[in-house]
Order: structure tokens, then C-alpha cells, then sequence
């Protein structure tokens, strides 16, 4: 079937169809494309997940094997307790893995062969040296397993299977992002060949249209106009298309042959003179009028097809033309109306398509707009968290350095209540023997009395007996003396140990206080530890989820930058658009249609929309200043409100 049996409408209506099908199939390559990135993407998010995870398991082993060499080393079993928390978070990461993990059944025998070795080692190893070294007896034997390196050899065997474990997750990694590069590569071919498809179609289908639709008209004017001249041997084109331009043609032609039967009638009028005056001048009387009524069609057929040639589609001819050359008036008419209801339904369509694009155009430039935003965002808040991961690192090593320096406090506390304990009962030895020498004073009081007493009788007994007793009064006189000065020496002395008795007394009292004081410390100090081992504790896990987050936020930021780059290349896709569709509009605008001015193609705003949502980066944020803020630090509370 041949191109000109068509109708003007059918073949505009099937250019646009056309176009709109390119459209069509380049948003649907596009959206296919993403949906794999998007696959892609979530599939990297799990492994990184299943990394973090696993990192987790192999510190769980780190933790156990130091808690074991810690207590091998100083027999302390407080150094025991990393080896107890490793193995619940050994078991837990396990579990999470082996969960992740479900749909590959080679990783899932890796992970069973990790948790075998772990298991073969707790066993054989650990639990054994951990109960040779609770009896003294047995210290040597369980450090002499420790330097056999066995133990070594399973760890090692371990961490190799770990390994191959971690080396096969990267490996997926990989193969995702190749898969994800394929499809943003795919779907950047799929827009660029779409759109030098509606460039080169455009413009060709354009081309034709003009050329098939406006050269026909330009054609069968300048026949008109060689016919209006009284030139009546022409050639009429396009008799046999079966669109408005055929009818066109076959109207000229209509004119033409009209235009020989003028000529055919004024030869026969030539040669019909011999006729009567009367027949001759009716005649000519009715010749006239017909050859005036043929030059006023043939006249207002040349303006109007000129009208047309100027692109006027408006024009009509109001006047009736007599008899039957009013049949040709009517269907120009109608030819002419037929073709600007079609061009006008062009310009609506044209319209139309150009007010999309100018939608489309507005909708990516704002979301060009939030994407680059959230991207700006998202770039804050990841540099935010490393500082806070950081910070909450850098907490948990000052309470874990807190937590041994109140372990060494308590430790000098309960050394102190013991010294305390054994000064008091070194001051009531004190005390008692305080009370020995008094007695013992005393005793020395009663001698010095009775000397006293012995040595006056002894002086009285030498005053009797007159000369030969002067030299043993003496001596008793002197003995007397020595009794007097013990007796008062004594005295001071019990004096003294009374004074000191008393002060011996208050500070053994001083003393139990003491003691009762350091052990409401010791017992504070206790407490505090504990405070200050959950503190860590807290510390620990805010640092390992602060990381998880961090690592979440940076790949966000990735794809967030990916996003942005796409975005910025559909705006321009959309300006080539928006200015095609104004070229076309301006193509159809060289016709005058009725009711239809210049209608400009619609202005598309660039303003930015009056309300927007919260960015998802900023509630993230919200929720992590929720999870880690204090009520007593109104500090950070400040700085997060201003992050």
C-alpha cells in the first residue's frame, strides 16, 4: 500500500506514534536497567552485612584465645571472662552467618567447618587447660599443652577456613558489581541510541511530511495560478493519492477542463456567426454570463488555493459560484477544512507532548535538586559518624583504662582495711600491755613503800644502839632516799602510762573508724567498678554499631552519587526533548488555523516545590542523637540539632 493512499491525519498520527513507541521502549530498557541495579545493590548490602558478621565471629576467637593465655599466664580467673563473652558472641555470629547465609550451600559448609574447628578447640584445648590450671598441681601440665602449639595448629587451621570464607563473600562482590556496571552501562546505551532515534526519525518523518504534504500544496498552486492566467494546457499532479492533496487535484482539474470549454465554446461561437443577430447576440448574451461566472470561480479558486500556498488554512469561499461550478467551491472548502482540523489536531498534539516534557523536565530538575542534596547530606553525616565513631572509641578505651584503674583501687583499698584491721589489733596488744606495766608499777611502789618502811625502822634501830650504829644509819638514810625517789619515779611513771593509756584508747577508736571508713570506700569503689565495667561494656557496642552504620552510610553515599549522575543526564535527555517538541510545534505554527493563535509552548517552571519531605538522611541522624544522646550533656545535644 503506498504512502499517499493515506489521509494528512492518519500520517501525522502514525509519526507520533512512532516517536511516542521510542519513548516508550527507552523508558522501559531504563526501568528494567534499574531494577537490576537496584538487585544488584541489595545483594552487595547482604554481603557487606555477611563481612561485618563474620569480622565479628573472627574477633569472638581473638577474644577467647586472649582470655585463656591471660589466665594461662597469671592464674587470675578474672582474666577469663574475655574467653566466656567470646564464645556467646562466637555462638550468636554463628548463628546470624549460617541465617545470611541460607541460599549458598558452599559458604554455609565453610561456616560449618569454622564453627567445628572452634568448637574442636574450646574442647580439647581450652576447657582442658582451663581445669589443669584451677589446681595448683597441675599449672605446669596445662601450660606445657599451651607450648605444644596445638591449640596454634587448630587456630591456624581456623582462621585459613575463614579465610576462604571472607575470599568467596569479596568474590561475590565483585561479580555483583560487574553486573551493576553492565546494567548502568546498558541502560546509558539504551537512552543515547533512543534519543539519536527520535533526533534522526524526527527530523526525517519532519522532512517528509513537509516536503510530501507542503510541496504537494506549493505544486498545485502554481498550476492554479498558470490556469488563473489563461494558460489551460498544464499538467495536473497527484490525481491519483487517495489523501486531501488528491482531491485537490482532482478539483484543478475540474477548473482545467471548465477552462477548455470556455475555449471550446468561443471557437464554436467563432464559428456560428452566420447565425441570426438575435440567436447570435443570446447566445453571446449567455456565453458571457458563463464565461463571468467561470472567471469569478476560477478567481476565487486562484485566492483561495494562494490563500493556501501562504499556509492560510482559514480561507473559504463564501460566494456561491452558479450553477454547477458550485460543487467545486464546496469541495475545496471542504478539502481545506479537512486539512486544518487535521493540523490543528497536530498542534494540540504537539501541545500536548510539549507540555509533558516541560512536566517531565520541571520533575527531574527537582529531583536533581533533592538528589543532590541528599547526596550532600549523606556525604555530612558519614564524615559525622566516623568522628563519632571515633569519639566512642576513643570513650570506650578511657572506661576499659577507668576499669582497671578502679580494679587496682579496690585491690589498694582492701590491702589498706587490712592494715587498718591489724593496727587495731596492734593497739589493743598495746593497750593490754599498758596495763601490765601499771601493774607491774605498782608492785615497784608497794617495794619502794616497804624499803621506805625498812629503812626508817633500820634508822631507828642504828639511833639505839648510838656510836656503832651512825655508819648503819647512814646506809639506811640513803636507802630511804633510793625507796623515796623509786617510789616518786613510780608514781610518774604510772602517771604516764595512764596518759598513755587514754591516747591509746582514743586511737584505737580513731583506728576502727578508719577501717570502718575504708570499707564503705572499698564497698563504694566496688560499685563503681561495676558502673564503669557496663560503661564499657555500652562503649563497646555503640562503637561496633556506630561502625556498622558508617559502613551503611558510605555505601548510601555511593549509590546516592550514582543516582545523581543519572538524574543529571535524564535533565538533559528532557531539554532535547522539550526543544524537538517546540521545533515541530513551530513547524505546524507556519499555518494559519482557525481559533488557534500562536500558542506559545507552555513555560515550565524552575521554581523548587513550596514543601518537601524530610531528607532520610537527616532522620537517621535524629535517631542515632536518640540511641546515644544523655540527658546531662546538653553539649552534644547541640551540636547533633546543628549537624
Amino acid at each position: 500500500m503506498k504512502f499517499t493512499k493515506f489521509k494528512v491525519g492518519a500520517k501525522f498520527a502514525a509519526t507520533f506514534v512512532l516517536l511516542i513507541g521510542i519513548f516508550v521502549a527507552v523508558g522501559a530498557t531504563t526501568y528494567f536497567s534499574l531494577r537490576t541495579i537496584k538487585t544488584a545493590s541489595d545483594w552487595n548490602t547482604h554481603t557487606y552485612h555477611v563481612l561485618g558478621y563474620s569480622n565479628d565471629l573472627i574477633a569472638a576467637v581473638v577474644n577467647q584465645e586472649t582470655g585463656v593465655r591471660g589466665f594461662l599466664i597469671s592464674g587470675d580467673e578474672s582474666f577469663l571472662e574475655p574467653f566466656h563473652a567470646g564464645r556467646t558472641a562466637f555462638n550468636e555470629n554463628m548463628k546470624t552467618l549460617l541465617e545470611l547465609t541460607s541460599d549458598n550451600p558452599a559458604q554455609q559448609a565453610r561456616l560449618r567447618k569454622v564453627e567445628q574447628l572452634g568448637n574442636d578447640w574450646t574442647t580439647t584445648i581450652a576447657e582442658r587447660e582451663i581445669a589443669l590450671m584451677k589446681d595448683p598441681a597441675t599449672v605446669e601440665e596445662a601450660r606445657r599443652i599451651e607450648s605444644s602449639g596445638a591449640g596454634k595448629g587448630l587456630m591456624d587451621a581456623l582462621r585459613e577456613a575463614h579465610a576462604e570464607f571472607e575470599s568467596a563473600e569479596s568474590a561475590l562482590l565483585g561479580a555483583r558489581g560487574a553486573t551493576r556496571e553492565n546494567a548502568i552501562s546498558f541502560s546509558q546505551m539504551a537512552i543515547l541510541l533512543g534519543v539519536g532515534a527520535v533526533l534522526v526519525i524526527g527530523t526525517l518523518l519532519a522532512y517528509l511530511l513537509t516536503r510530501h504534504i507542503g510541496g504537494a500544496v506549493a505544486s498545485l498552486t502554481r498550476q492554479m495560478q498558470d490556469l488563473a492566467s489563461g494558460n489551460n494546457n498544464i499538467e495536473v499532479p497527484f490525481q491519483g493519492r487517495g489523501d486531501e492533496i488528491g482531491d485537490m487535484a482532482k478539483t484543478v482539474l475540474v477548473f482545467r477542463d471548465a477552462a477548455l470549454d470556455k475555449e471550446r465554446l468561443e471557437r464554436e461561437t467563432e464559428e456560428n456567426r452566420t447565425l441570426s443577430e438575435r440567436e447570435r447576440a443570446e447566445r453571446e448574451r449567455t456565453k458571457a454570463a458563463e464565461a463571468k461566472s467561470l472567471s469569478t470561480a476560477v478567481d476565487a479558486l486562484a485566492g483561495g488555493l494562494k490563500e493556501l500556498s501562504n499556509g492560510n488554512l482559514t480561507v473559504q469561499l463564501r460566494e456561491p459560484f452558479a450553477g454547477d461550478l458550485d460543487r467545486l467551491r464546496t469541495d475545496f472548502n471542504a478539502s481545506v477544512e479537512t486539512l486544518a482540523k487535521t493540523l490543528t489536531e497536530v498542534e494540540s498534539t504537539i501541545s500536548g507532548v510539549d507540555a509533558n516534557a516541560g512536566e517531565m523536565r520541571s520533575a527531574v530538575e527537582d529531583l536533581s535538586r533533592r538528589t543532590e542534596q541528599q547526596a550532600a547530606s549523606l556525604e555530612e553525616t558519614s564524615a559525622a559518624l566516623e568522628q563519632i565513631t571515633a569519639t566512642v572509641k576513643n570513650s570506650s578505651e578511657r572506661a576499659q583504662e577507668a576499669n582497671k584503674k578502679a580494679l587496682e583501687a579496690k585491690a589498694s583499698t582492701e590491702t589498706s582495711t587490712n592494715v587498718v584491721s591489724d593496727a587495731v589489733d596492734a593497739m589493743s596488744r598495746i593497750e593490754h600491755a599498758s596495763g601490765e606495766i601499771a601493774k607491774i608499777i605498782g608492785v615497784i611502789d608497794e617495794i619502794a613503800f616497804q624499803t621506805n618502811l625498812l629503812a626508817l625502822n633500820a634508822g631507828v634501830e642504828a639511833a639505839r644502839a648510838g656510836e656503832a650504829g651512825k655508819g648503819f644509819a647512814v646506809v639506811a638514810q640513803e636507802v630511804r632516799e633510793l625507796a623515796q625517789r623509786s617510789a616518786t619515779a613510780a608514781k610518774e611513771i604510772k602517771d604516764l602510762i595512764g596518759k598513755s593509756g587514754a591516747e591509746v584508747e582514743n586511737g584505737v577508736e580513731l583506728v576502727k573508724a578508719t577501717g570502718a571508713a575504708l570499707a564503705k570506700i572499698a564497698e563504694h569503689v566496688g560499685e563503681i567498678n561495676g558502673h564503669i565495667e557496663s560503661i564499657a561494656t555500652t562503649a563497646r557496642e555503640q562503637s561496633n554499631g556506630l561502625q556498622e552504620v558508617n559502613v551503611a552510610v558510605s555505601q548510601m553515599d555511593q549509590v546516592t552519587q550514582q543516582n545523581a549522575a543519572m538524574v543529571e543526564e535524564t535533565t538533559a535527555l528532557t531539554h532535547r526533548l522539550s526543544e524537538e517538541s517546540n521545533h515541530l510545534a513551530a513547524l505546524v505554527k507556519r499555518f494559519h488555523l482557525s481559533g488557534s493563535g500562536a500558542a506559545a509552548p507552555r513555560a515550565v517552571s524552575n521554581e523548587a516545590p513550596a514543601s518537601s519531605r524530610p531528607s532520610p538522611a537527616k532522620t537517621m541522624i535524629n535517631k542515632v542523637r536518640q540511641a546515644f544522646s544523655t540527658n546531662g550533656s546538653a553539649a552534644v545535644d547541640q551540636e547533633w540539632s546543628e549537624f
